[in-house]
């Protein structure tokens, strides 16, 4: 199962292009060093796999790829809510090494499959409100 290229690109339009991805939303999201960054993407469909990724998703750049509504790989955890057709993404323990381009995707049986792209900057201090229509940025401490 193919998600995107193997070379890493932040342009929407070119993702799109290569790989036939449907890029559903793009937006970019702060968070603190030792904090947690919790975001939510909608997709327009239902599906089956659910993949979360740092830059590209191939090799280690896959942090968690899998079937089920929910799975957890270290610091970082994917949940699947099929009521609304959304991931939930929760990085826990911010670090330096969490900046950078995430992408979050889902898949059909079929080849549909559709990503969020987050551009991720981690900081020292708090984190300020992010922006971007289709994403949540939720409250850590729960309940989920």
């Amino acid at each position: 199962f193919s998600w995107v290229p193997s070379s890493p690109c932040s342009d929407p339009a070119l993702l799109a292009a290569l790989s036939g991805v449907r890029v559903e939303a793009q937006t970019q999201l702060t968070a603190a060093v030792g904090g947690d960054l919790v975001f939510q993407c909608s997709f327009g469909f239902s599906g089956t796999w659910k993949i979360l990724c740092r830059q590209e998703c191939q090799g280690d750049g896959i942090l968690i790829q899998t079937r089920e509504d929910s799975a957890q790989n270290g610091r970082y955890s994917v949940r699947y809510d099929r009521s609304s057709n959304s991931v939930l993404v929760h990085i826990s323990g911010v670090t330096r090494s969490d900046s950078g381009l995430l992408l979050c995707g889902l898949a059909a049986q079929t080849s549909t499959y559709s990503v969020c792209m987050a551009q991720v900057s981690v900081t020292a201090g708090e984190p300020p409100s992010p922006a971007g229509p289709d994403w949540t940025l939720l409250d850590p401490t729960g309940p989920y």
